[in-house]
């Protein structure tokens, strides 16, 4: 069962192989953040990210720099999951099965996208500090920032389970407004939470 697919473009090709001058990805597991950085001769962008385990939210923090303007394109979508009844020897063959139970809104700064489960029901929410929100069909939703050549942008996003959609839609604005509060406050419990993971573990990082 997927949850969505998180998508984020310049309309540039930013992190296109062939034009790379300088690239990092790490993850770093004593503190358990992602951070990426590519830089070419069009941009420079660096991307960190991290998912609380208390707020049951990831963080992703976008930093770039571009040679002209560019418009930040962020795209929140979920298309179903195909129904596999037992390994490959009963596959459904009508791919319409499981990927019409799903809705996308906009409120705000926060797009949603829900869909039903079986006796449950969960809301996948993606918080945007700034663009324009837009939900483009019943799959997916797009926030698409002003043109500009520097670009900064937190994003929250949390999966909200619950016995219906507007008690999932609740959860998820609560644990985004708590995040929200102070973002600097949840990164550095997270890194603790992590720091005790490992003393307890016979890994030494």
């Amino acid at each position: 069962l997927s949850a969505g697919v998180l998508e984020i473009t310049y309309n540039n090709p930013a992190f296109d192989t062939i034009y790379q001058e300088d690239y990092k990805a790490s993850l770093s597991l004593k503190n358990a953040t992602l951070d990426v950085r590519a830089r070419t001769c069009f941009s420079d962008v660096s991307v960190s990210a991290f998912c609380s385990e208390k707020y049951r939210s990831s963080v992703i923090k976008i930093n770039s720099d571009f040679a002209e303007k560019v418009a930040c394109e962020i795209t929140l979508k979920n298309w179903g999951s195909r129904t596999f009844g037992h390994w490959y020897a009963q596959i459904n063959r009508d791919a319409s099965v499981r990927l019409d139970d799903t809705d996308c809104s906009v409120t705000g700064d926060t797009v949603y996208i829900k869909r039903n489960l079986n006796g449950k029901v969960f809301c996948t929410a993606l918080y945007a500090e700034n663009g324009i929100k837009t939900a483009v069909n019943k799959h997916s939703a797009k926030v698409i920032t002003e043109k500009s050549a520097k670009h900064q942008n937190t994003l929250i996003l949390t999966v909200a389970v619950a016995d219906d959609f507007a008690a999932a839609v609740n959860l998820a604005n609560e644990r985004i407004e708590l995040v929200k509060a102070d973002i600097d406050k949840v990164y550095s419990e997270h890194i603790s939470d992590w720091h005790k993971f490992w003393d307890k573990s016979y890994i030494q990082l």
